[in-house]
């Protein structure tokens, strides 16, 4: 995921044990159904919305995804909004996805999911707790409320494990691929 200022997203700058904190792609969403770039948004939306995962306000946004050399903006639109099982103002899982880019198949869309718990005492107000788990909490609401079937999980390789001042947190490297089925 690519920060508003063009750098690799950084989890708002929070470390952890001492690292900076990378937001790495951890899910892929595939739809063969969508016949336009509009309607796969649409679908998208509405998936996550079904999904128990509304676009919300509150959130940080302006990022971007690069999938075959092209830059994609963000999903939800709007500025502040994320796709969030909770409000902001409470712990939640929250992500951002992007595209769509077309496939001679179907469109394909890449998201990067956190989870996020509310730190009151802290300047900023959000503190990381996993990616693993917001990730899997998405890919669960989709499969079992939306239409869609885990059809993959695919190693990234892009998990930082051994640098002394950044790394992706819990990121196992794997990232789950999505597909519409209707």
């Amino acid at each position: 995921m690519v920060a508003p200022s063009g750098q690799v997203a950084n989890w708002l700058g929070q470390r952890v044990d001492g690292k900076e904190i990378y937001e790495p792609i951890n899910v892929i969403l595939f739809d063969p159904i969508a016949k336009t770039a509009v309607e796969a948004q649409d679908r998208l939306v509405a998936a996550s919305t079904a999904a128990n995962f509304p676009a919300r306000s509150g959130h940080s946004s302006g990022y971007g995804a690069i999938i075959d050399g092209a830059v994609y903006p963000e999903l939800p639109w709007g500025p502040g909004n994320a796709f969030s099982d909770e409000p902001f103002v409470l712990s939640n899982n929250h992500g951002r996805i992007f595209g769509p880019h077309q496939l001679p198949t179907g469109w394909l869309f890449v998201g990067a999911f956190s989870r996020e718990a509310i730190a009151p005492t802290e300047q900023v107000k959000h503190s990381y707790e996993s990616l693993n788990r917001s990730r899997d909490a998405f890919a669960h609401g989709m499969v079992t409320r939306a239409n869609y079937r885990i059809a993959s999980f695919i190693s990234l390789g892009n998990t930082i494990l051994d640098q002394p001042s950044r790394g992706t947190g819990d990121h196992d490297g794997i990232a789950i691929l999505l597909e519409a089925t209707r």
